[in-house]
C-alpha cells in the first residue's frame, strides 16, 4: 500500500442503555429496510439507494464478529454482559445499575476525506483499501477495550464519506460498570491524546501516514499556529477570570451558591412536573410527533453551536481589546454561566424525557407482545374445543346411523311378519268359504237352509239373503294405501 498523509477522526462518547438503544437503531438501518422496516432519519447526508451496502457485524462470543440480524439482537448481548457485572462484597448480589449510568460507549471512526473521497463516486479498490484502514482501528479498539466489551461494528457507506460505529459495553478488566475505567488506567481513561497517538501509530504501521499534529473541532483549515494563539488567549482569559473568582467575598460566593441553588431546586420542580405530564401523556404520542420533534433538534443544534461559536469569539476579542475591562464583564459572564447551568439542565431533562418515552413505548411494545399471546392461546384453546365437539357429533351421527340402520331391518321383520299373518288369514277366509259351500250344498232343503239361514242371520248380522235361499257373505271393505306384505 502506498503511504499517504491525512488526519484521522477518533471520538467516543458514554451513554445511558436507554440512549444507546436509539443510536443502535440507527446504525442498523440496512438490517431493518432489508425486513421491510422503513424509518425516518434526520440525517440529511443518508443515501437510501446506497444503505444496503451498510454492513452491521456482532461479537460471537469466541474471538470474532458475525453478521447481525437485528437491533434486538444487539440490545440483547449488552444486557447480557452487563449481567455479568461482579457482585457487591460478601453479599453475593449485583449492584443496581441507575437509569443515568453510562453503560454503553460508541466510537466513531473516520478517515481523512480528502483520501477517501465520497462514497458515490468510489472504486471498488478504493473502498478495498479503505476497509483494510478500517479494520486497522477497529482492531486498536477492541484492544483498549477488550473483545467481550465491544459488541457490534456498523460499516457505513450511504453517507457522503465512509466512516465505522463501534458499540461497546463501559465494563471494567474486573467486570464492574465504570464508564471512565473502562476506557484505560490511570490517566489514560481521561486524556484523549494518549489514544489518540496509539491509533495513529497503527495506522501509519500499515501505509496510512497519520499526521501527529493536534487540532481543535470546528477550527478546520485555521493554522496550527493560530489556534495555539488562540488556544493561549483563552487560557489567559479563563486564568484571569479564576482570579477573580477567587478574590470575591464568602458573602458574595455565598449568595451566588444560594441562587445557583434556588434555581435548580426551581429547575427540579419544573422536572418533576413536566416528568409527571410526559407519563400521562407518553403514551398518546405518535410517530409524526416524534419526527417534528427530531426535526427541531436538528434546526436548533446549529443554531446554538454558531451562537456558542461566536460567544467563544467575542470573549476571546474583548480579552485581547482590555484587560481591566474583566471584573465588569465578570457580571455578565457570570449570568452567561448561569445561563448555560440551566441550559445544561434542560438538555438533562430533554434527554431524561427521551429516555422515559422510549421506555414507555418499550413497555407498551412488551405488553401488546403479551396481550397477543394469550389471546393466540385463547383462540388455539377454543379452536380445539370446537375439534372435540366436531369429533363428538361425528360419532353421534355415527351411532344414530347404526340405530336407523337396526329400526329399518326392524320395520322390514314386522312387516314381513304382518304379510304372513295376512297370507295366513286369507288361507283361513278360503277354507270357512268352502266349508259354508259345502254346507249350503248339504243343506239344500228350503226348512233346513231357511233355518240354517236364520241361525247365520243371527250369527252373521253382516250377511245378506241370496235368492233360492242362499246368503252372500259381505264383503269387507278393502282399505285405502299400501297394505302389510304388498
Amino acid at each position: 500500500m502506498a503511504a499517504v498523509r491525512g488526519t484521522t477522526s477518533y471520538v467516543w462518547k458514554g451513554y445511558t442503555t436507554s440512549e444507546i438503544r436509539g443510536l443502535i437503531r440507527h446504525d442498523v438501518r440496512s438490517i431493518e429496510e432489508a425486513r421491510g422496516i422503513q424509518r425516518q432519519h434526520s440525517n440529511p447526508m443518508i443515501v437510501g439507494a446506497r444503505t444496503d451496502q451498510n454492513r452491521v457485524l456482532i461479537n460471537d462470543g469466541t474471538s470474532g464478529f458475525r453478521e447481525a440480524v437485528s437491533a434486538e439482537e444487539i440490545w440483547n448481548a449488552i444486557d447480557a454482559r452487563l449481567d455479568e457485572r461482579a457482585t457487591v462484597g460478601s453479599t453475593g448480589k449485583q449492584r443496581k445499575i441507575r437509569s443515568d449510568s453510562k453503560t454503553a460507549i460508541q466510537f466513531i471512526l473516520q478517515l481523512d476525506p480528502d483520501f477517501t473521497g465520497e462514497c458515490e463516486s468510489m472504486s471498488d479498490e478504493k473502498r478495498d483499501e479503505i476497509e483494510s484502514l478500517h479494520e486497522v482501528m477497529i482492531q486498536e479498539v477492541v484492544n483498549r477495550m477488550g473483545h467481550r466489551n465491544v459488541i457490534a461494528v456498523a460499516h457505513h457507506w450511504d453517507e457522503t464519506h465512509p466512516h465505522v460505529h463501534i458499540t461497546a459495553t463501559a465494563m471494567t478488566r474486573d467486570n464492574r460498570v465504570s464508564l471512565r475505567p473502562a476506557l484505560g488506567t490511570g490517566m489514560e481513561a481521561c486524556d484523549w491524546s494518549v489514544h489518540h497517538d496509539s491509533m495513529r501509530l497503527a495506522l501509519r504501521e500499515n501505509g496510512y501516514e497519520a499526521t501527529l499534529e493536534r487540532v481543535g473541532q470546528g477550527r478546520k483549515g485555521e493554522s496550527l499556529t493560530l489556534y495555539k494563539k488562540l488556544r493561549d488567549d483563552a487560557r489567559s482569559f479563563e486564568s484571569a477570570l479564576n482570579d477573580r473568582d477567587k478574590s470575591l467575598s464568602a458573602r458574595e460566593v455565598a449568595a451566588d451558591k444560594r441562587e445557583i441553588d434556588q434555581d435548580l431546586r426551581d429547575i427540579r420542580l419544573g422536572e418533576i412536573d413536566v416528568e409527571q405530564q410526559v407519563g400521562r401523556r407518553i403514551l398518546e404520542a405518535d410517530k409524526s410527533e416524534l419526527q417534528q420533534k427530531r426535526e427541531e433538534l436538528d434546526t436548533v443544534l446549529p443554531r446554538m453551536k454558531r451562537e456558542a461559536e461566536k460567544e467563544a469569539k467575542a470573549i476571546v476579542d474583548e480579552a485581547r481589546d482590555d484587560a481591566d475591562k474583566i471584573r465588569s464583564t465578570a457580571s455578565v459572564e457570570a449570568a452567561r454561566i448561569q445561563e448555560s447551568a440551566r441550559q445544561l439542565a434542560l438538555s438533562e431533562w430533554e434527554q431524561e424525557k427521551k429516555s422515559m418515552r422510549s421506555k414507555a413505548i418499550s413497555d407498551f411494545n412488551l405488553w401488546r407482545g403479551r396481550q397477543e399471546a394469550v389471546v393466540n392461546a385463547e383462540l388455539q384453546s377454543r379452536l380445539q374445543d370446537v375439534s372435540d365437539r366436531e369429533g363428538a357429533v361425528t360419532k353421534r351421527e355415527a351411532v344414530l346411523t347404526q340405530r336407523e340402520d337396526a329400526i329399518n331391518a326392524y320395520i322390514d321383520k314386522v312387516q314381513a311378519y304382518g304379510a304372513g299373518l295376512v297370507t295366513q288369514l286369507q288361507g283361513r277366509v278360503k277354507r270357512y268359504d268352502i266349508a259354508l259351500q259345502r254346507a249350503f250344498k248339504n243343506a239344500w232343503d228350503s226348512d233346513r237352509l231357511s233355518r240354517f239361514a236364520e241361525m247365520l242371520d243371527e250369527q252373521r248380522p253382516g250377511m245378506r239373503r241370496m235368492p233360492g235361499g242362499q246368503s252372500q257373505q259381505p264383503q269387507a271393505p278393502r282399505p285405502s294405501g299400501p297394505q302389510l306384505g304388498e
